[in-house]
């Protein structure tokens, strides 16, 4: 009798276990062609779990409120929101189709093949400059760099451990100016309680994105990406080459027109129309960053600091970071960043690496009274 129960209790025992199991295990089961799809290809951290299947940083996200998702192996990004990106890119690409297949065998024939070859280049460098400036890294700052004392719990949760660190002095709840030699050239800095970092100079948070940005300059609805360090270059050349291509569209369209009866290319109309209208953003846009950069200030400086400073009036204000105009167009049109990516979201997993622990936000003393 026991020898015969003993076998069904086991099986009554067993039968609730899933049969399953966690996501990471069912993706270890799968076969390699599924894996590469969705671990590679698109990878999406927030419903992966930590276990011995996840490799690269990217693959792993315990920080609330980051919203990214990841392709080809960490290498491109976006942020998690409507398709507006990928709206936009279909629209820098359906102009350029039809001027190819309607405008560009006529101007070609007949007038100059100078004004094809360039419109091909612009538009190449336009749509290259929109993914780039749209995928890239902006600027990310790792977190949990600058933790004020050292993290004595450790607090279990759904997601995992979760470091919690002890009170932080007011200071970190305050903006600091640094050393300098005369109150109008001095720099001030800020602490993060989000990502647990001292911000450097020009670094600030963009909420959409829930981290700190080097050199922020906005977060870009169009591109669905901030526009930081690493990718404001992009940006500029995205917005030039989009005007450039627009115009010559605009030229080639107009030209068609006046030469033969509307009623037999009614496509120019179309074309003069989507470009007249779809020109007039990114050349107001194009103006006010082309100036800007003549300065060396980002969008945030100009309309926080320096378009509504008061020291902006005096003859005293000196703004640190504007080496003349030569200089800084060259800085930010043509200079690489003399960095590579600091977010390390390509390198191997560990898991006893801070920057990838979820820590709660920091709190005050003066909080606890």
């Amino acid at each position: 009798m026991q020898s015969h129960r003993g076998p069904r209790h086991a099986h009554a025992r067993t039968s609730h276990k899933p049969v399953i199991g966690t996501a990471a295990q069912s993706i270890a089961m799968a076969p390699w062609y599924y894996r590469v799809l969705r671990s590679w290809l698109v990878m999406d951290p927030s419903i992966m779990v930590e276990d011995d299947d996840v490799r690269r940083n990217y693959q792993i996200s315990k920080h609330a409120g980051l919203k990214f998702i990841y392709f080809f192996g960490g290498r491109a990004r976006t942020v998690k929101q409507a398709p507006i990106a990928a709206i936009c890119g279909i629209l820098i690409f359906i102009p350029g189709i039809l001027f190819f297949v309607f405008e560009a065998n006529w101007m070609w024939h007949n007038h100059h093949r100078a004004v094809v070859i360039v419109f091909a280049y612009f538009w190449g460098l336009c749509g290259s400059c929109f993914i780039k400036a749209a995928t890239s890294d902006p600027g990310v700052v790792p977190r949990n760099i600058h933790i004020p004392s050292s993290l004595t719990k450790i607090e279990v949760s759904e997601t995992g451990p979760r470091l919690e660190p002890s009170f932080a002095p007011s200071e970190y709840f305050n903006v600091i100016s640094l050393p300098h030699k005369t109150s109008s050239a001095g720099v001030k800095v800020r602490y993060c309680s989000t990502c647990h970092i001292w911000r450097p100079p020009r670094c600030s948070h963009c909420s959409v994105c829930n981290s700190c940005v080097l050199h922020h300059d906005h977060h870009c609805l169009y591109l669905n990406n901030c526009v930081g360090l690493r990718n404001y270059r992009y940006f500029l050349w995205f917005l030039l080459s989009a005007v450039i291509a627009s115009a010559l569209i605009l030229y080639t369209s107009l030209h068609h027109l006046l030469s033969t009866s509307y009623r037999k290319t009614p496509l120019s109309v179309v074309l003069v129309i989507y470009c007249g209208l779809g020109v007039l953003y990114p050349l107001l846009l194009l103006c006010f960053h082309t100036y800007i950069s003549m300065w060396n200030i980002t969008t945030r400086e100009f309309l926080n600091y320096v378009r509504g400073s008061s020291l902006k009036h005096s003859e005293n204000f000196i703004y640190s970071y504007n080496g003349g105009l030569l200089r800084n167009m060259f800085l930010n049109w043509v200079a690489r960043p003399r960095m590579w990516s600091i977010q390390g979201i390509r390198e191997h997993y560990a898991p006893s690496d801070i920057r990838q622990k979820a820590v709660q936000q920091l709190r005050s003393f003066e909080s606890e009274k």
